[in-house]
This record gives C-alpha cells, structure tokens and sequence, in this order.
C-alpha cells in the first residue's frame, strides 16, 4: 500500500524506514511512552508514514525545532493511561482543530490528531523503538534558518493533499 498526495509524491510503504524485524515474526507491534512512563501506547501494524512539522504550533509545543511525527492508522492506536495523567489540549481559534495529547505529570507531548483525517501523528522520540527516520517536511513556509535537512528530503510549504 502506498500513500498519494496531491503533489505527485508517493511513498509506498517499503520505503518506511521501520526495521522489518520489528514488524515480522509475530511482533507486528510498536510501543512507546512519555519520559515518566505513566501513559504508555501501543500501535498494530506498520506506520504510514513519518514527518517532520515546522509549523508555529509544532515549533511552540516541541521547544523550538518543529515536530516529529510518525503517522498510523488511527484504529491501530491504543493508549494506556492508568494514572489518568493524559491530557488534551487545542489551541483556541485553531481551524484545524488539532487535538494535541500530552502527559500532565511530566508534560511529554505523544501525539496529535484531528477530525479530518483518521490518522495519529506518534511524536517519534517517544517511541521504544528506534523507528523515527522522516520522509518529508511539512510547513517548510515556517522554515527557520536553522532548520537544516538532507536534500533529499522533500518539503511542502503546507501540508500537501493526500488523495
């Protein structure tokens, strides 16, 4: 399976750079957690596909750089919050309506999602997992001059349209 976005990129889902071990022999699986390990989560099946955000919403709330996000499957993402700490947050007036998450106890941001597409954006550090490696660039017109990246990388001034 492949995701196709309005400008002609297509990433097929073998140029995830997720470590097909972690993927196979019946650990079909992903973990990960905020830093104090209260909230935990866990995704089935492999990711779509991973980002980086620069926008000023993600620079605020990932301190500065921008976000880094591996994206699944909504319906493959199960939270585990024994100690009710996650909390959810959306910026007031935003028309995206972003739902941000986060650990109340030691204030980790793990994830971010929204009501128009049925994804999860998994912030890639949290993970136990190496798994983290971005494909594209996301709101690069926020772009700083300190954001550096490989040339390889391709990056969208918005977040392009998927079809």
């Amino acid at each position: 399976s492949a995701i196709r976005f309005g400008s002609g990129l297509v990433l097929p889902s073998s140029d995830l750079n997720v470590d097909k071990k972690l993927m196979t022999d019946g650990n079909d699986k992903l973990t990960g957690k905020c830093l104090c390990g209260k909230v935990k989560y866990t995704i089935y099946g492999a990711p779509k596909y991973q980002l980086v955000c620069l926008c000023g919403q993600c620079q605020t709330i990932c301190g500065g750089f921008g976000c880094g996000s591996v994206v699944v499957a909504q319906d493959s993402f199960k939270v585990e919050d024994p100690w009710s700490t996650l909390k959810e947050f959306v910026v007031e007036g935003s028309k995206k309506g972003v739902k941000r998450h986060f650990c109340s106890y030691c204030g980790t941001h793990l994830y971010a999602h929204n009501t128009a597409y049925p994804m999860v954006g998994v912030m890639g550090g949290t993970f136990d997992q190496q798994v983290y490696d971005p494909q594209i660039i996301i709101w690069g017109e926020d772009r700083r001059p300190y954001h550096t990246f490989n040339d390889s990388l391709p990056i969208f001034n918005q977040y392009p349209p998927q079809s």
